[in-house]
C-alpha cells in the first residue's frame, strides 16, 4: 500500500540497470540513476488496562546504479532499517549497512550480475499491502548474498510489447565479508563459524524462477521458484523451499483499483533440520482516489520431527496518499504464536516515496 521495498533490492536494481543502460547509446561515458524512498512506522502495543507508548522506527533505501559504459554497470542498495533489537524507545535500532552491490553486464533481453546480489525467490515479502502484512514473508527472504545472478527475457508468446516471460538463476553463499556489518548501529559481522543456511563459505546455494507478466491474462504476474540453502557446519541437511505466487492488479473502467496476491511456499528441511513445513501469504486492497483499504492473513508452520512451531497474522488498513509521493496508513494486527498469548497491535506508517531524484551524466 506505501513503500514495500518494491522499490529495493534486485526488481528496482535490475529495472534501474536496464534504463540506465537502455538506448544502446549513452549520451555520456557515464551516467547514473538514483531512487530513495523513506518510511517512518509507529507501533502500539494494545493491552487492556496497561500503559503503552508508540515505539517509532524507520526505514530509507535508496537505489543507485552508475553506467559505466554501453553494457557495463554498478548497481548498489544502501538502507537505513532497525538492525538491532529494540530497548522500548523510539529510533533506537537503526543502522546503515549496503544490501545490494553488483557489477552487471547487460544485453538487449539478458543480463548477469556478481558480487552482493539479491536472489529472485518469491514475491510476497515485497508487494504484500499493509504495515505489517510482510513480516511472516520476510523470513523467507533470500537477500544479502554473495554471488552471481542471471535474468533472461524470453520471447513472448503473445508477441505483445507488454507481455514478458523473464528466466532467473543464482549461485550464492551467504555474506561474510565486511559488508555484512553496519554503522551508526553496529549489527556486527557474519562468520562462518556462526552457521545457519547457506553460511558455507563457497558458492553451494542456488535459486531459480519463472516469472510471467501479462501472460495468463492482462494485470497477472505468475510466480514460480525453488531455493536451496547448502548445508553449514550446524545443519543436519539443505534448507529447501518452493514458491508459487499469483499477483493481480486492474487498472480500467472500474471505478476503484483492486490489487490481490497470493502465495504458497513449501518447505523441506526448514532452518536444516529433519521435517518440513509451508506458508501462506494472501493480501487484497482495493484503492479509490487517493483513500485504499487492504487485508492480509499470513501463517507459517514448521513441523520438525522433534517439535513443530506456527505463528499467524491477520491485518486490517486504511490509507490514505496525501500527494503522490508521500501518504500515510493506519493498521490494525493480531498475531498469534504457538504457546502464546494472542497480540494485537495499532500501527501508523509516514512513507515518502521520491522516484528519478538524480539522473544523468557528464554533458547533461
Amino acid at each position: 500500500m506505501t513503500l514495500q521495498r518494491s522499490q529495493t533490492l534486485g526488481l528496482t536494481l535490475a529495472l534501474l540497470t536496464s534504463l540506465t543502460l537502455s538506448g544502446g547509446a549513452l549520451a555520456t561515458p557515464i551516467t547514473w540513476h538514483v531512487e530513495s524512498a523513506g518510511e517512518a512506522q509507529g507501533v502500539l502495543p494494545v493491552k487492556n488496562g496497561e500503559d503503552n507508548v508508540w515505539v517509532w522506527e524507520s526505514t530509507i533505501e535508496t537505489a543507485i546504479v552508475a553506467g559505466l559504459s554501453e553494457h557495463w554497470a554498478v548497481a548498489t542498495e544502501i538502507i537505513l532499517e532497525p538492525v538491532v533489537d529494540g530497548d522500548g524507545t523510539s529510533f533506537s535500532q537503526e543502522g546503515v549497512y549496503i544490501g545490494v552491490l553488483e557489477l552487471t553486464y547487460s544485453q538487449a533481453n539478458w543480463t548477469i550480475a556478481a558480487g552482493k546480489i539479491g536472489p529472485n525467490f518469491a514475491t510476497a515479502w515485497d508487494i504484500t499491502p499493509g504495515i505489517f502484512g510482510m513480516e511472516l514473508a520476510e523470513e523467507y527472504e533470500v537477500a544479502e548474498q554473495i554471488g552471481v545472478r542471471t535474468d533472461v527475457l524470453l520471447p513472448s508468446f503473445e508477441a505483445q510489447p507488454w507481455d514478458e516471460v523473464v528466466v532467473s538463476g543464482a549461485l550464492f553463499m551467504e555474506d561474510t565479508t565486511v559488508l555484512s556489518r553496519s554503522i551508526l548501529r553496529d549489527r556486527g559481522r557474519v562468520r562462518e563459524n556462526d552457521g545457519g543456511p547457506g553460511n558455507t563459505g563457497s558458492l553451494e546455494s542456488y535459486a531459480f524462477a519463472l516469472d510471467m507478466y501479462d501472460m495468463l491474462a492482462e494485470g497477472i504476474h505468475f510466480h514460480v521458484s525453488h531455493r536451496r540453502l547448502a548445508q553449514a557446519h550446524d545443519m543436519a541437511h539443505p534448507d529447501d523451499a518452493t514458491a508459487a505466487a499469483i499477483n493481480w492488479h486492474h487498472e480500467g473502467e472500474w471505478a476503484f483499483t483492486p490489487s490481490i496476491n497470493l502465495e504458497h511456499i513449501w518447505y523441506d528441511n526448514p532452518q536444516g533440520a529433519a521435517g518440513d513445513g509451508d506458508s501462506t501469504t494472501m493480501g487484497v486492497v482495493v484503492e479509490r482516489g487517493r483513500w485504499r483499504a487492504g487485508a492480509v492473513y499470513s501463517r507459517t508452520a514448521y513441523r520438525w520431527h522433534t517439535h513443530s512451531d506456527y505463528q499467524r497474522l491477520r491485518e486490517i488498513a486504511v490509507g490514505y496518499s496525501l500527494t503522490p509521493s508521500l501518504s500515510v496508513d493506519l493498521a490494525y494486527k493480531q498475531q498469534a504464536n504457538k504457546g502464546e498469548d494472542k497480540q494485537d497491535f495499532l500501527g501508523i506508517l509516514i512513507a515518502a516515496d521520491l522516484v528519478h531524484i538524480w539522473r544523468g551524466g557528464e554533458g547533461d
